[in-house]
């Protein structure tokens, strides 16, 4: 099977989504995501891909689907170089300075599919039908339909999150009171072992 233009980045930029921030700054800001986006890329693009940055102020706060909409409007060329060398050697002459939505709706190459559906990605990373989960009033395939998907899964993760918390400091509340428990009894029985 050959990978899309988005993959092979995933794969060079974050190990496919392993590595999803890289520590070392570059005059652009630190790498993050999944298509390992610098933060002043991420505000460059994100908008004219439908973003918004006040919900979403850098890529690792937006889901993969988001991320891969934004990547769709930032040419080639921008990437590291070790990461357009992966991409001209999987496909020998595309034009580096378009951008990788204008390269992966060309037919020449695959498009990259939506993460939650696994739709093809059309132009701006719309999927091109209606997806697993989405906005029952959004046209299927729409930027909105696309963001509702991604909302719920991060929605759900942050409550799976709080529930670990709760859960965990439930079980701390309740051996802090066995132990106190114990220790009392243990006074108990030493004074009455005493008298």
């Amino acid at each position: 099977m050959t990978s899309s233009i988005l993959d092979i980045i995933a794969g060079k930029e974050s190990a496919g989504g392993t590595q999803l921030f890289n520590p070392t700054p570059t005059s652009s800001g630190n790498a993050q995501g999944w298509y390992g986006i610098t933060s002043g890329t991420w505000q460059q693009y994100a908008p004219q891909a439908g973003v918004s940055l006040g919900q979403y102020p850098d890529p690792n706060s937006a889901p993969q689907s988001v991320q891969a909409a934004v990547a769709n409007q930032i040419p080639l060329s921008r990437w590291a170089p070790s990461t357009v060398a992966a991409v001209t050697s999987a496909y020998p002459g595309v034009d580096v300075s378009q951008t990788v939505g204008t390269l992966g709706s060309s037919g020449a190459i695959p498009p990259a599919t939506d993460p939650l559906s696994g739709e093809p990605l059309g132009p701006g990373g719309s999927t091109t039908g209606s997806g697993i989960v989405g906005n029952q009033n959004a046209q299927p395939g729409s930027i909105a339909s696309n963001l509702t998907s991604g909302l719920i899964n991060v929605t759900w993760e942050y409550v799976s999150r709080a529930l670990l918390i709760f859960f965990g400091f439930a079980l701390i509340m309740i051996g802090l009171v066995a132990l106190l428990f114990q220790s009392k009894t243990i006074k108990t029985t030493a004074a009455a072992l005493a008298a």
